[in-house]
Formats: C-alpha cells, structure tokens, sequence
C-alpha cells in the first residue's frame, strides 16, 4: 500500500528506534524504560541512537567512569554540553537531556523522564522541542 495509516507510521518508527538501541546496548531495553521513552517525540529517541553507540565503549567493567567527548566540538561555546556540543537545557545542568537519557541506558539504569516538578521544569525544553519539530 502507497499511503500507511498513521498509527502504523508510527508503530513501525519506534520498532526501528527499539531495534537501533538494542543493537547499540546489546541487549533489549527493559520493559519500564520501553515505555517511558516511548512519551517522548520519536526523533528524539531516535537522537540517542547515536549517543549509545559512542557512550557504551566508554564504560569500562568496574572502575570510574569518566565520558569523554562524543562530537569534535569547540569547548569554548558557553551554554552548550562538552560531552555532544548541544545546548543545554537550563542554567545548572551539566548534560543535555537526550545524552542524560543515553548515559541512563549505557549505565544499564532504570529511564527516568520527569519526576518531580524541579526535573520537570529543567526538561520541560524536550517535550516543547518535539512539538515544535513534529507541528
């Protein structure tokens, strides 16, 4: 068929950002984590596609953890994140939301969206981006 329902569209979007992750993780995603990240717009899921994949060799067995740069970036950008060179959401905030989200599943933790309303109002700025960018 030429013309997919939407719903459709959609549902076939997530199953290849499930499966981009999966393969970047090497293993599948936590049922909690599956959902949660499907409340946000599809292309910023699919952002942290990339971010998995640079961040997961960065974590080492046991040890400190320490992320180094994920983008060739200039360091002297004020407001923007050194780990992927985009602008940080909120005075305060040391990562951007989709390497927050990203760093989340390479750490092999729980998806944590917004909780209380101070996490709400830093990343209030993901919802309105994928408003802006889906019309």
């Amino acid at each position: 068929m030429l013309f997919e329902k939407p719903q459709e569209g959609v549902v076939a979007i997530w199953e290849g950002i499930r499966m981009q992750l999966t393969r970047a993780l090497g293993h599948d995603l936590a049922e909690p984590s599956w959902q949660a990240l499907q409340s946000i717009p599809p292309a910023m899921a699919g952002a942290l596609v990339w971010r998995v994949e640079a961040l997961r060799p960065q974590i080492p067995e046991r040890g400190t953890i320490y992320l180094m740069p994920i983008r060739a970036i200039s360091s002297a950008e004020p407001g923007t994140r050194p780990l992927c060179g985009h602008p940080l959401p909120v005075p305060g905030r040391f990562r951007c939301d989709p390497c927050t989200l990203a760093t989340q599943f390479v750490l092999g933790q729980p998806l944590q969206l917004v909780g209380s309303p101070t996490q709400r109002a830093q990343s209030d700025y993901l919802f309105q981006r994928g408003k802006a960018e889906h019309g």
